[in-house]
């Protein structure tokens, strides 16, 4: 794996008690178009949870609510930046809602920046035109 289009994960989850795919799991246009976009590049596509770092879309994951906090990016850097060498992310193009439009996804952003430096992925950044849920 080298490039991945990734985005953070979403408040909106299915509730099935059963792990489900993280494709499955979040609800979240934002999410489905990202994935779209990556079938159709033929890159691969990852999820931020801020509870299990990156997900594969077809990653089995129980049902959570977490929202990553400020205090948790330290630990989150390190458990992301150590997947992002076992994966062999070479360049990640994160999609993210605008920081100033929506805050609570600032963690989310930190983490996956500085994960990147330290991964030694080289990372861009897609602003989407406003919070998409």
């Amino acid at each position: 794996m080298s490039k991945v289009l990734c985005t953070y994960c979403s408040a909106e989850k299915n509730q099935a008690e059963e792990p489900l795919p993280a494709i499955d799991r979040y609800i979240s246009d934002r999410i489905d178009s990202v994935y779209q976009q990556a079938k159709e590049s033929g890159d691969q596509m990852m999820i931020l949870s801020g509870k299990f770092g990156l997900l594969r879309p077809g990653d089995p994951i129980p049902w959570y609510d977490h929202l990553l906090l400020p205090d948790e990016v330290e630990v989150m850097i390190k458990i992301v930046a150590g997947q992002i060498k076992a994966y062999g992310i070479t360049e990640l193009e994160y999609h993210t809602a605008p920081l100033n439009m929506a805050p609570l996804v600032k963690p989310y952003y930190d983490t996956i920046r500085m994960a990147c430096v330290k991964g030694g992925a080289r990372m861009m950044a897609v602003e989407l035109d406003g919070d998409i849920p």
